[in-house]
């Protein structure tokens, strides 16, 4: 297992290969532990345009477990539960994942907090305070960077963004760039 929270362990170039981002984020719905059905099918995966991004899968796979959980989590004090993942480039040009969900929101004083291990809001037992500072430890390793950001009508959104020199436009079978608005609910 990698150690990369505790900066034990640096990935080597062996544990790096060429990723689909789209991949990376079923992989990750794939992996989430949920409770119930309603949690597997609460998640909905958004294409702008997909890419491919050299990294450590595993890693990356992981970040997107941990705010895919949170996600989930907040959600479901909300009546109509909703979280989103979306994958694509900002204005900026940069790739991003972004992972949304309409739950509760964090209050100003959590924000200043948020990516310190151990720090936590959730109730004793059911969550530790290290899945936001992994996925900070995780980005900075990749030269990436993870941002709170507002999103309208979601009351939560992280955002995953790459360095450009680590991605390129993932291309369809018939070699034109995939993009454009296609939603494929998971």
């Amino acid at each position: 297992m990698l150690l990369v929270r505790s900066g034990q362990h640096v990935p080597t170039s062996s544990e790096y290969e060429t990723v689909k981002a789209s991949d990376a984020v079923q992989d990750a719905i794939d992996r989430l532990p949920t409770n119930n059905s309603f949690e597997r099918e609460l998640t909905k995966l958004v294409i702008h345009q997909d890419f491919h991004l050299f990294c450590p899968r595993l890693l990356v796979t992981h970040t997107i477990v941990n705010l895919l959980k949170n996600a989930v989590y907040y959600s479901q004090k909300s009546k109509q539960p909703a979280v989103e993942v979306h994958v694509g480039r900002n204005r900026e040009h940069y790739w991003f994942i972004r992972v949304m969900d309409n739950g509760s929101g964090i209050s100003k004083e959590s924000r200043r907090r948020l990516f310190q291990p151990f720090f936590t809001t959730t109730q004793s037992g059911e969550g530790n305070g290290i899945g936001l500072s992994f996925c900070k430890k995780v980005m900075d390793d990749l030269g990436g960077e993870i941002h709170l950001v507002d999103e309208p009508g979601f009351s939560t959104c992280f955002e995953l963004t790459f360095p450009r020199k680590s991605c390129q436009a993932a291309l369809e079978p018939n070699g034109k760039l995939n993009h454009g608005d296609t939603s494929t609910p998971i």
